[in-house]
């Protein structure tokens, strides 16, 4: 029974050191550990040349950024444009069509429709007759 009593005072003798090196170890020490190690860190990027060279990057990498924004703008415009073409196409379309059909109306009421469809089967006709007689 004296055993266990032995390794219980042994695990709070080991456990009571690491909490006397916590309670050493404030967080104002941590932050002040940290702060130093960036500085270093900063420090030693800036005259090595990898600070220079990160932001160097960075600024390419915004500036790659905003070009797209650019070409975005344009595609709208010239997607707006296109789309105002094809409504002005369309509209001189609708217009040929009614003037094509006002036209064929005219020629059907007045028979010149009715001849000028015998010309063109009369002169298919005769092609095709002298097609043959070539052959």
């Amino acid at each position: 029974a004296a055993e266990p009593a032995k390794e219980e005072e042994k695990k709070e003798e080991a456990v009571e050191p690491a909490k006397e090196e916590e309670k050493e170890a404030s967080p104002e020490d941590d932050f002040e550990d940290i702060r130093m190690q960036a500085r270093d860190t900063f420090m030693e990027a800036a005259s090595s040349g990898k600070l220079a060279a990160i932001l160097l990057q960075a600024s390419e990498g915004i500036e790659a950024k905003a070009a797209p924004e650019g070409e975005a703008e344009a595609e709208a415009k010239a997607e707006a444009g296109a789309e105002a073409e094809a409504e002005a196409g369309e509209a001189e379309m609708e217009r040929i069509r009614t003037e094509t059909r006002s036209l064929l109306t005219k020629a059907a009421s007045n028979g010149e429709l009715a001849d000028a469809v015998k010309q063109l089967v009369g002169s298919k006709a005769e092609a095709e007759a002298e097609a043959e007689a070539e052959a």
